[in-house]
């Protein structure tokens, strides 16, 4: 079993990339490997806070039900803009960071 040190750092790890290569996506011509990479970081974010979520033996309280829903929201956003509304690529950025502070207040916070 992992160490709950371990997972939490490798959790911030992946969420970071997470968000770089989501920012990436958004404001490049993004490429294939831009956006299979933001979808990999994307998986092992969630495979490491659900490895978080197991280490604390708390079933899965309501924060981590409202990250869940953020992460969906982010992985959504980016494929959308991408794809369908390029010239919002900018704004997506913006609430992009705004999703991020909200996750990142939940986490620290647990509401």
């Amino acid at each position: 079993m992992l160490s709950y040190e371990f997972l939490k750092l490798f959790h911030i790890i992946a969420a970071f990339m997470f968000i770089s290569f989501g920012v990436t996506a958004l404001l490049s011509q993004s490429s294939k490997l831009v956006s299979a990479l933001f979808g990999v970081c994307s998986l092992l974010t969630l495979i490491a806070g659900g490895g978080l979520i197991g280490a604390l033996k708390q079933g899965m309280p309501s924060w981590v039900i409202a990250k869940l829903v953020i992460w969906v929201i982010i992985m959504a956003m980016v494929g959308v803009v991408n794809k369908r509304l390029p010239n919002y690529r900018t704004h997506a950025v913006g609430g992009l960071f705004i999703l991020v502070g909200l996750a990142t207040f939940y986490a620290v916070y647990k509401p």
